[in-house]
């Protein structure tokens, strides 16, 4: 066959989409002329004479299959000459391959009914790869208290009813919308006096009893429902939502360029909703003039948050939505989403389930486990399905609305059902395209980053739950709280996380390497010199005492810092776990680097006079003062600038690194928050205390060293104002994590 002969078979699920609605009205067709065959006024129609010689081959073969399933009713139901699946082969020779379980379910139902014996046998062994399912089908079929009546014949019941109609306790005033299964009309309840959604359908699911039970402001409120069991319909009557849907939003932004969009885009479809119906008062205009100027990422984010609470309260109430689209998000007056039409009962049996059922919109946002579900040789069933699945398909949704198209565009309809399966799958499975996440801003870049977790093929890799997926995008619109959990991998912070241990020993080292070196310089001029005319051995004695002191310090300072921040390194680079002991631990790494030096290097103020006094040297009380007062100064620049820059280090990246947002135990950082936020404070006190007892001593013991302590001045009063700058910052961070934890132990963040 030629390349130009097989184009054709390529259509895009969008175009697949419309042109199956097209060929939908051929089934309508078909099954007017059956209604004029039956009342005796034309001859039984051909089933060939509505199949469009020119439409694509996969959606011809669905559209027979549809066509067979229809002819097989009216035969059998009206006694018109009943047929079994194998006469139609001999018209349509490859309608062998193309047999599905439910076709010859359908004929099985049939012949029951009409009081014929059924074997299955007999389709066994003429549709063998059919076998299987048709014997679980036939199972719940005989199990099921209601056989009900066939699709088909469901559909002609909904084409009955039209706006201006009664039904039970209801006017009919205006079509929402339809399906092939279904219709939606805004209808008036006499008995209420209330406007409300009535859905009318198959009576044959457990779907009302389950939604019922749902009561969240994001999904339509199911008030009840009843049954007309004369022609087996249910009148299911939701909440009435009038501003349309995601799927009127999508061309607005898909026809606005980028840089333009904001929430003028929601807006504007709510308001176009309304005006068609002539609901323009419902607009909740306070809600408008706010959100017209928001950034469209954050209007994204938004919708997202309250769609994924919605999911997240259902499955917690073991509810599956299965069927997320923008055509099932309904929008409130005040631009809030409504989650409708909760597919709970989707399986390979359910009405209206069959691979035609898909080219309404759905299959583009199925997630490849649901895909595998569908595809009739992958051994998946639909109950191994779980929430995971819905937040993929949030996660298309999303990213559609956010960029105007679905992450997946190329995708299209080849040559059978089960070869378009096999491609969606594989595409799915490889991951989004790299230019889904070509954006710039922050906001967009966050939204991105999280759209890029819901789009994972390993549902591990996902959000585990509808509550952390809306947690991480609440983060997307705290921008400074976004910066500082997620660009931890950027630049220096980049550099510090993969060297967690150095970074933490090189803040701590240096600043007790320049406390050593000006306490040698300082007091070997201001004590030991003058001690040296009297004392001749007493050099020779501070430099093995001070060899002695740093030879023991050092090592158990660092050794107890160390020991302080056990198990924080292997967390920080992704090696370890995140517990609340380590996080807290990394917070305070700071204060106890601090507190070790400080008391390491006031100790060393009564060694050194204690030592050089046993050792026979001849210490005034003067100069045992000196020490302690120069080695404690020593011990607050050794205390405050490794509290400083460990804190500093934590708090922008250790921390960080440790937290994850789905962590339940996240709240308890709240009071190590505060403290450490306090500790700073403390911090910048003492680091004022430095140039301060510099000055002192310079002017108040005439020091000899006077170019040390200008100096150690100096230095003082620039650490002091590095100090005083991360301090700023910190405070700013420290602000920051607390409003997330404090929010997270609420069960909301942002």
């Amino acid at each position: 066959m030629s390349d130009s002969a097989t184009e054709p078979t390529l259509l895009s699920l969008d175009a697949a989409a419309h042109s199956w609605s097209l060929l939908s009205a051929q089934i309508d067709r078909f099954i007017q002329a059956w209604d004029l065959a039956a009342s005796g006024e034309s001859a039984a129609p051909e089933i060939n004479d509505f199949l469009p010689p020119d439409a694509s081959p996969v959606l011809i073969q669905e559209l027979l299959l549809e066509l067979v399933k229809v002819d097989l009713d009216y035969r059998w139901t009206r006694d018109h000459l009943p047929r079994r699946v194998e006469d139609y082969l001999g018209d349509f020779p490859g309608l062998a391959d193309l047999v599905t379980p439910d076709v010859l379910f359908e004929e099985c139902r049939l012949r029951k009914q009409a009081g014929e014996s059924v074997d299955l046998e007999e389709h066994r062994k003429a549709f063998p790869r059919c076998a299987a399912e048709l014997e679980r089908l036939w199972k719940l079929e005989n199990t099921s208290p209601q056989s009900g009546n066939g699709a088909h014949a469901v559909r002609r019941v909904l084409d009955r009813f039209v706006p201006g109609d009664a039904v039970d306790d209801f006017d009919l005033l205006t079509l929402l919308g339809s399906g092939a299964f279904a219709r939606v009309f805004l209808a008036r309840q006499r008995s209420m006096q209330r406007l409300v959604a009535l859905k009318l359908s198959a009576d044959k699911s457990r779907e009302p009893q389950t939604l019922a039970q749902l009561d969240h402001d994001n999904i339509v409120r199911v008030f009840d429902q009843r049954s007309v069991p004369e022609v087996g319909l249910r009148l299911l009557y939701m909440q009435y939502v009038p501003g349309g849907t995601l799927q009127d939003v999508v061309p607005l932004v898909k026809a606005t360029p980028g840089h333009e969009r904001t929430g003028a885009l929601l807006v504007d479809a709510v308001r176009n909703a309304l005006e068609k119906r002539g609901e323009v008062d419902r607009l909740a205009t306070t809600w408008a003039d706010a959100t017209r100027r928001v950034p469209w990422s954050d209007i994204v984010c938004r919708i997202g948050m309250q769609l994924a609470r919605a999911l997240e309260y259902a499955h917690r109430a073991g509810v599956l939505h299965r069927d997320i689209k923008p055509a099932n998000v309904l929008l409130a007056g005040d631009g809030s989403p409504r989650l409708a039409d909760f597919n709970i009962s989707f399986s390979a049996s359910s009405l209206g389930s069959t691979p035609a059922a898909y080219f309404g919109g759905s299959l583009a946002y199925m997630s490849p486990e649901q895909l595998e579900a569908a595809h009739p040789g992958i051994d998946r069933s639909p109950d191994s399905l779980d929430g995971r699945s819905d937040l993929y398909s949030l996660g298309v949704l999303l990213y559609e609305v956010s960029r105007g198209q679905r992450p997946f565009t190329d995708e299209s309809v080849v040559d059978n059902w089960t070869a378009t399966l096999e491609q969606m799958i594989a595409r799915r499975k490889g991951g989004p395209p790299e230019e889904a996440h070509s954006v710039t801003d922050t906001g967009s870049r966050a939204l991105a980053q999280v759209l890029g977790r819901c789009l994972k093929a390993d549902v591990g890799g996902r959000f585990q739950s509808g509550g952390e997926l809306a947690r991480h995008l609440e983060v997307c619109l705290d921008r400074p709280a976004w910066r500082l959990l997620n660009d931890v991998d950027q630049g220096w912070r980049g550099a510090v996380r993969r060297f967690p241990r150095l970074a933490a020993v090189m803040g701590v080292l240096l600043p007790n390497q320049a406390a050593t070196a000006f306490n040698i310089f300082y007091n070997e001029a201001e004590i030991i010199v003058p001690l040296a005319a009297t004392h001749a051995g007493v050099r020779e004695l501070f430099w093995n005492t001070l060899t002695c002191v740093n030879a023991v310090a050092f090592p158990i300072g660092i050794a107890w810092a160390l020991d302080r921040v056990r198990g924080v390194f292997p967390g920080v680079t992704g090696r370890g776990p995140s517990t609340p002991v380590i996080r807290r631990r990394a917070l305070l790494s700071g204060v106890n680097a601090g507190g070790i030096c400080l008391l390491l290097w006031f100790t060393a103020g009564f060694v050194y006079p204690i030592v050089l006094r046993h050792s026979g040297v001849a210490m005034t009380l003067s100069h045992q003062v000196h020490f302690l007062v120069s080695l404690t100064m020593c011990g607050l620049v050794s205390a405050v600038y490794p509290f400083f820059a460990l804190t500093w280090v934590a708090v922008k990246v250790y921390y960080p690194s440790l937290v994850r947002l789905s962590d339940r135990t996240l709240p308890e950082d709240e009071v190590v928050l505060r403290s450490v936020k306090q500790w700073c404070e403390a911090g910048l006190m003492l680091a004022a205390a430095v140039p301060l007892l510099a000055v002192t001593l310079l002017v108040v013991t005439g020091s000899k060293a006077q170019l040390a302590l200008m100096i150690a001045a100096a230095g003082g009063l620039f650490g002091f104002v590095l100090c005083f700058l991360a301090y700023r910052t910190l405070r700013d961070d420290l602000e920051t994590l607390l409003r997330v934890i404090g929010k997270s132990s609420s069960g909301r963040i942002a």
